[in-house]
């Protein structure tokens, strides 16, 4: 009875030791400063680049930040408004797009052979969300492709794509739900207004698109020219493409001139 009654005093004392250790680690974490909102902090990694500096620019901003020899850099700067800012590296053509706003403390990785599909953001929970965000719309817009590709589809396939796609949209934003609020509500703005106006659109431009297949196969190797006809000739008159078979013939499509004989 003794033994059992010290192992219990040891074990509430244990649990007390417990629990005031949870309740420092939660004082110590909810007591730590918040990043400054007059500016933001943006620091990471770049993999696979031999570049040493990368630019950031858009709305009245242009900042240069150079890249260590190890792939690593880290700079404050200021923005007027949170936006949309674009980061590019080097003088090469790959660029990206990063949702800046003051008071944000970021860490992105990336790697520059797939510069913009491959940033990950870390830091302030905002921050991270709202550029991570973005990226996944980014990849979300490069799986919707053009309209031609879409309209391509028959109405069934077509519509079950848009679903498809407006589910994907769903899923960023849930998984993506403490991102800038009002930057969710313009980007799937844009997404919303595309998917609608396409749709609304389909018969019509399918329709469109179909003749223009079917014109552009009359023009495969191999398969007879369309007609040309009454146009004027270079040494006047009017002729037809007709009028030609057999022989040679040179189009010049930047004038009216446009058939003439090379035999």
């Amino acid at each position: 009875m003794n033994s059992f009654y010290l192992w219990l005093c040891e074990y509430i004392g244990l649990m007390k030791n417990f629990g005031i250790l949870a309740l420092a680690c939660t004082l110590f974490y909810s007591c730590q400063k918040k990043h400054p909102s007059g500016y933001l902090s943006f620091s990471g990694k770049l993999e696979n680049a031999s570049d040493s500096v990368m630019y950031i620019s858009g709305y009245g901003l242009q900042k240069k930040i150079m890249v260590n020899e190890h792939g690593f850099f880290s700079d404050s700067l200021v923005v007027e408004k949170p936006n949309l800012y674009t980061l590019s590296l080097g003088n090469s053509k790959k660029k990206g797009k990063v949702y800046f706003k003051n008071g944000y403390d970021l860490h992105v990785t990336i790697d520059a052979t797939n510069f913009y599909k491959s940033f990950q953001f870390k830091g302030n929970l905002e921050g991270a969300h709202s550029n991570n965000f973005v990226v996944s719309h980014f990849k979300l817009g490069e799986k919707v492709g053009n309209t031609q590709q879409l309209l391509a589809l028959d109405k069934e396939a077509f519509l079950a794509k848009i679903a498809q796609y407006k589910g994907e949209m769903d899923r960023i934003t849930s998984l993506y739900n403490r991102a800038d609020p009002e930057l969710i509500a313009n980007v799937n703005n844009r997404f919303s207004k595309f998917f609608t106006k396409i749709v609304d659109y389909y018969d019509r431009a399918r329709a469109t698109y179909l003749q223009q297949q079917k014109a552009i196969a009359h023009l495969k190797k191999g398969n007879p020219a369309p007609e040309f006809n009454d146009f004027e000739h270079f040494d006047g008159g009017t002729k037809s493409l007709r009028d030609f078979r057999g022989n040679y013939v040179y189009i010049d499509g930047s004038t009216t001139n446009v058939v003439e004989m090379l035999n």
